[in-house]
């Protein structure tokens, strides 16, 4: 059976965005009602996780946008971002991570605020001249390493370890007082 003009015309529009978003050329598609603002195109992610590493609560904002907007959603990881940037300051993303939040079931939710706790130490640590490794709330060998280190440096037990005393002593230092400025 030979294809009507008009199904082959949205069959070749399908097949268009199919492969603009294999090929990276188009790398967000509109999310929920709550990410209102412009998409964050994919190219723009390397520069988004510098500026956040660096502390700057506007790229933050935009990594939970994309997270929550992107092909492949990933609502945790937009929470964490949200949390963190909120953490930092931003009301707005306070009210964008509590509708992410309403979205996630308890496990994810528990999962998340684990994971933005870290995100946090992490941005922290980076901006205070400590590399964790990648910004992503995950605590691994290269996140230790790092709090052994800012620990040392800070006076406290070289334990590598995420806790309440290496929180109060990344919050107090002034590089983390400067972070989250717009």
């Amino acid at each position: 059976m030979k294809p009507t003009p008009r199904l082959a015309v949205v069959r070749g529009a399908f097949l268009g965005a199919l492969v603009m978003l294999t090929l990276g050329v188009v790398g967000v598609v509109p999310g929920p009602a709550h990410a209102a603002g412009p998409m964050v195109e994919v190219h723009r992610l390397p520069d988004l996780l510098a500026r956040a590493r660096a502390g700057d609560r506007a790229a933050m904002h935009d990594l939970g946008q994309y997270h929550d907007t992107a092909v492949r959603r990933d609502a945790e990881l937009a929470f964490v971002w949200f949390d963190v940037a909120a953490t930092l300051g931003g009301a707005d993303e306070a009210t964008h991570r509590d509708v992410v939040a309403r979205g996630l079931d308890p496990d994810a939710l528990e999962r998340a605020r684990a994971r933005s706790a870290v995100a946090l130490a992490q941005v922290l640590l980076a901006v205070n001249g400590f590399d964790p490794g990648p910004i992503d709330g995950l605590a691994g060998r290269r996140t230790a390493a790092a709090v052994a280190r800012f620990q040392r440096d800070a006076g406290l037990r070289a334990t590598g370890r995420l806790d309440e005393p290496v929180m109060q002593a990344l919050v107090a230092t002034p590089d983390s007082r400067r972070v989250g400025a717009r």
